[in-house]
């Protein structure tokens, strides 16, 4: 049997981290998403929506460009934090030459 104590933080750090990208789409996303209705009886397709959870290529699409928004943002976020770190420590090298 394995110990749960230790697995416990794990699981809580990836909940957060979920939490937090959920909170970075929900920013990308505008408050209220429009759709073209295409008939009378357009409401089957969101209560089936509603009920299954269907992701549509409308969706799946939508989602992709959300997260390589994030993606992107993410890694010029990390590069810019690489390149501060490396031109502080050549700043620190230059400094202690003199």
């Amino acid at each position: 049997m394995t110990d749960c104590r230790a697995f416990t933080p794990y699981i809580r750090s990836k909940v957060r981290y979920v939490d937090q990208l959920k909170d970075i789409i929900a920013d990308y996303l505008p408050a209220q998403l429009e759709r073209v209705k295409r008939g009378i009886l357009d409401f089957r397709g969101d209560i089936y929506k509603f009920l299954f959870g269907p992701l549509t290529q409308y969706d799946a699409k939508r989602y992709a460009q959300h997260i390589q928004k994030l993606e992107d943002a993410r890694t010029n976020e990390i590069s810019h934090y690489v390149i501060q770190y490396y031109y502080a420590k050549s700043e620190e090298k230059l400094n202690n030459i003199d």
